[in-house]
């Protein structure tokens, strides 16, 4: 991104007023990041809202690659136990930073009042996101590649050992997706306009899948490392995204639908994490990644075919100042 665009992107987070917050229903198991979610769009309006999200995740993905490093480092000084609780400390840390360091912002008032359970409320905001029309297909799109996309992390591990390599391949082998998360983030942040990002979701999506058919030949180490970085580049898709679920959802419901958004989002990774290693107990590893590749690639066959109707009449409503950003 340029320097103007990094500007433009990070002043309306300096200049908004603030109040008490007020409690709301959110579902449980979002926490902290879906409420991130839900009030990134008050900060950052038109494309702002998908460059902020992309932005968070270049963040997430450069200090996941940061911490397998400093975690190696770590276990060359101590033991297992001595680091998960340096790990547990860093996290009371990230609580404090989160706590002092942030601003207050006041939530949004559910519509009808606030009573009732906070279970029953959340329930309700579930039916009306998905009442709102073409907001469902976008959400599986969100949710149901990521359940085959985590695989390659799941295996890495035995993977590794099934290679020869020691816990060296095992960090190669993580740092390959995210280290081409990176690079592709960066790429479709400098590069592309908005309206490209959001016309090139599903064929930046495929890039996700389709070096993972590449394992029918099981490749050695740095041949996997490649082909996990170029799936990498994939989730890049996500920008575009973005910008189509904020563009299809009401402002009304913005909070709500980007909240359970992202809840979806955390369950179907942990179920496809859990999937992979329960298959690769009966499958070859190599072949378990071919499978996984190739049902990724059917999902996304489904998803734009789902669609599709909506194509010719659901335009990004960007700001003219925005289309070229």
């Amino acid at each position: 991104m340029t320097p103007m665009r990094w500007r433009r992107l990070c002043a309306p987070a300096t200049g908004r007023r603030t109040s008490r917050p007020r409690w709301r229903s959110v579902p449980a198991s979002s926490g902290v990041p879906g409420a991130r979610a839900a009030s990134l769009p008050d900060l950052l309006s038109g494309s702002g809202y998908a460059l902020g999200r992309s932005l968070l995740r270049l963040v997430s993905q450069s200090t996941q690659i940061i911490g397998f490093a400093v975690g190696g480092l770590l276990l060359l000084v101590m033991t297992s136990s001595q680091a998960l609780l340096a790990a547990a400390a860093g996290f009371g840390l990230a609580v404090l930073l989160l706590r002092f360091g942030t601003r207050r912002r006041a939530a949004r008032e559910p519509e009808g009042g606030t009573q009732g359970s906070v279970a029953r409320a959340s329930l309700s905001d579930v039916r009306q996101v998905l009442a709102v029309p073409g907001l469902r297909p976008l959400l599986l799109l969100i949710r149901l590649p990521p359940v085959f996309a985590v695989a390659p992390e799941a295996l890495a591990s035995p993977y590794a050992d099934e290679l020869g390599g020691g816990p060296a391949a095992v960090g190669l082998l993580l740092c390959a997706a995210p280290a081409g998360s990176v690079v592709g983030e960066l790429l479709a942040g400098t590069l592309l306009t908005a309206r490209a990002r959001v016309r090139m979701v599903l064929p930046t999506a495929v890039l996700m899948f389709l070096p993972l058919l590449g394992f029918a030949f099981r490749p050695g180490l740095w041949t996997s490392v490649a082909l996990l970085t170029v799936c990498g580049l994939g989730f890049t898709y996500a920008m575009g995204l973005d910008q189509r679920v904020l563009d299809a959802t009401p402002e009304a419901l913005r909070g709500r639908a980007l909240t359970i958004t992202l809840a979806g989002l955390m369950i179907t990774q942990g179920l496809g994490f859990a999937a992979a290693g329960a298959v690769a107990e009966f499958l070859p590893l190599h072949i378990v990644i071919v499978i996984v590749g190739s049902l990724g690639l059917l999902t996304l066959a489904w998803c734009g075919a789902s669609m599709r109707p909506r194509t010719g009449r659901q335009a990004t409503r960007l700001p003219v100042a925005d289309q070229a950003a």
